[in-house]
């Protein structure tokens, strides 16, 4: 988990070839309800899980940690 710095479909692939090759997943990938960081309007943090896991909550907090909204998973 963490700021990547970009988006998941962004033309930057590094984010879409980590989830490819290692076989993860985001929440919601293509949810326009889920921004990290406010100023652009874009989702720059994920959380990425193994297939055996699963998302139980997954939020975006209104309280600014620094230049991102904070994230609160729940995974299972």
């Amino acid at each position: 988990m963490g700021d990547f710095n970009c988006e998941l479909k962004s033309k930057e692939a590094t984010l879409r070839r980590l989830v490819d090759e290692v076989d993860l997943k985001a929440y919601l990938p293509v949810s326009q309800n889920l921004e990290t960081f406010p100023k652009l309007g874009k989702r720059l943090d994920w959380v990425l899980i193994s297939p055996e896991l699963e998302f139980m909550k997954y939020r975006v907090l209104p309280d600014v940690i620094s230049d991102h909204y904070a994230m609160l998973c729940e995974v299972k």
